[in-house]
């Protein structure tokens, strides 16, 4: 139905207009929140990604220093002498180190791959996350600053046709 006044035009359609530039400001915040929580969940991915893997190849290290550690002890058991249970004992003690050094290197290139993939993502989140959230919370408040303003001229506008033909 349309409202025709002295000097306004259609109130309804402008009050509709008023609605749907609430509602775009409403969609740009829920926007800009979802985007942020991604990026956000995206480096808590990443980093349990990467724990994950960090804590599984410790544990692959620690079960084989684990069998060598029980093989050396079932060679002392076995009251084996001589020259070439030492030269196992040797050989166990040697892998052993190796493994501990083979997990202490591994873990060292895996933490600083974390550290860096946090780093891109702390990068992401800063540029899509924060500066997108930004953007649409300005657009909410464009918007909803103009549904504001669309909402008081078709209120004025009806005012002034009061005025008018009261007058």
């Amino acid at each position: 139905m349309k409202m025709a006044g002295f000097i306004s035009g259609n109130l309804e359609e402008m009050r509709a207009s008023a609605t749907k530039m609430e509602a775009t400001a409403t969609s740009a915040t829920e926007s800009g929140v979802k985007t942020h929580t991604a990026t956000v969940e995206l480096k808590a991915d990443i980093e349990g990604a990467m724990t994950r893997v960090l804590n599984s190849f410790t544990a692959i290290g620690d079960d084989i220093n684990g069998f060598v550690v029980d093989t050396q002890t079932q060679l002392v058991e076995a009251g084996w002498d001589g020259a070439s249970r030492e030269a196992a004992t040797r050989l166990g003690a040697d892998l052993q180190k190796q493994v501990s050094d083979l997990v202490g290197l591994t873990s060292d290139a895996l933490t600083a791959e974390q550290t860096a993939f946090l780093g891109r993502a702390d990068a992401v989140l800063a540029e899509i996350g924060d500066k997108f959230k930004a953007l649409m919370d300005q657009a909410h408040t464009q918007y909803a600053d103009l549904g504001n303003a669309v909402n008081t001229t078709a209120a004025n506008f009806e005012e002034a046709d009061r005025t008018i033909s009261v007058g």
